[in-house]
């Protein structure tokens, strides 16, 4: 029987150590990794021939995309590792579990991060691969009115084939609760803590908003003859962090050309409310997704027709502020407590 598409199923498990394979325990329901085979390799072609006569191979990875549907549940996932390992705290009211758990992803803006690396198992039970020290090196949002998609690129080391997959793999959630285009909210502040001022903040024709961090990670490759891979990572010195965001060109839309002209730095909230967790205590626990930016305009963007809408698109470059220490933090709330 041929190989089938659709029974090829993709399994991770979290590494201890970067690189040391581990059982991938777990399933993934709403965020895909595609990885192949990557290489770098050379030919050599003698004079006198038309062909080359020799190809070395010098450098052998693995890389593909990350994308899927996000969920509470999942969107961890990508983030832990394009990021750093979030500080989880359980949320409780009083001494009584609520079941939900608030996952903080605080990547730093000079000192190094800590990363999650994966090992990922793909196949089936009869033919399978697997590759270690997987990272997420792009991670993106592309929301609108109309959808919500998540993207982005993972490399890992060498791909292992005629793997046997985990056995009994289990999900983080037996029940995945997307993050929905209406449930989202866009706020504009001139401070950080502006951004709570929901009714001032909260920006009413935003037409979309697709934040993205790309570049994360370089792979390391020591010459060194018992590795058949890079050996480790370094992070990017200035990896391409922005947020491509598309605004009716009103009074309060134009108003990114002003910022743009003095370079006055904003902060922005891109927030999800899910349903309810736990509603024992006087203010319900819902499901939230919550990231927050401090931006400056590099673009001010072009003007035109978005369906019928005069827009302006303009470019937000994220910055670092030195007020709040850092350039980004992310906030998820959902029932999972672990990776």
């Amino acid at each position: 029987m041929a190989r089938s598409t659709a029974a090829q199923g993709v399994q991770v498990g979290v590494e201890a150590t970067p690189g040391t394979i581990v059982p991938a325990s777990k399933t993934l329901g709403s965020v895909g990794f595609a990885l192949s085979p990557s290489v770098e390799s050379s030919t050599f072609r003698p004079k006198g021939t038309k062909y080359p006569t020799v190809v070395t191979p010098n450098q052998e990875w693995a890389a593909g995309d990350v994308d899927g549907q996000p969920t509470y549940e999942e969107v961890i996932v990508p983030l832990s590792s394009v990021f750093t390992r979030a500080t989880v705290a359980a949320v409780m009211d009083g001494a009584t579990e609520t079941g939900a758990y608030e996952w903080t992803f605080s990547p730093e803006s000079s000192a190094a991060d800590d990363p999650v690396t994966f090992t990922v198992e793909s196949g089936d039970a009869t033919q399978a691969e697997r590759t270690g020290h997987v990272l997420v090196t792009d991670f993106g949002l592309d929301i609108s009115r109309s959808e919500m998609s998540l993207k982005g690129s993972a490399i890992g080391q060498r791909l292992e084939t005629g793997v046997t997959m985990t056995a009994d793999p289990t999900p983080y959630s037996p029940d995945l609760t997307p993050i929905t285009p209406g449930s989202v909210c866009v706020y504009v502040a001139d401070t950080l803590a502006g951004l709570d001022d929901a009714a001032t903040a909260r920006q009413g024709t935003v037409l979309s908003a697709s934040p993205s961090i790309g570049g994360r990670f370089n792979p390391v490759w020591y010459l060194n003859c018992v590795l058949d891979s890079f050996a480790t990572f370094s992070e990017a010195p200035e990896p391409d962090f922005s947020i491509d965001y598309v605004v009716e060109a009103n009074a309060n839309g134009m108003a990114w050309l002003d910022r743009f002209r003095t370079g006055q730095t904003q902060y922005v909230r891109i927030e999800a409310t899910g349903p309810d967790i736990y509603t024992g205590g006087a203010t319900p626990v819902k499901n939230l997704f919550r990231w927050d930016f401090a931006v400056k305009a590099s673009e001010p963007g072009d003007m035109g027709d978005e369906d019928g809408i005069y827009a302006l698109h303009p470019t937000l470059q994220v910055v670092h502020d030195p007020a709040w220490g850092r350039a980004t933090q992310v906030r998820v709330i959902n029932t999972v407590p672990a990776l």
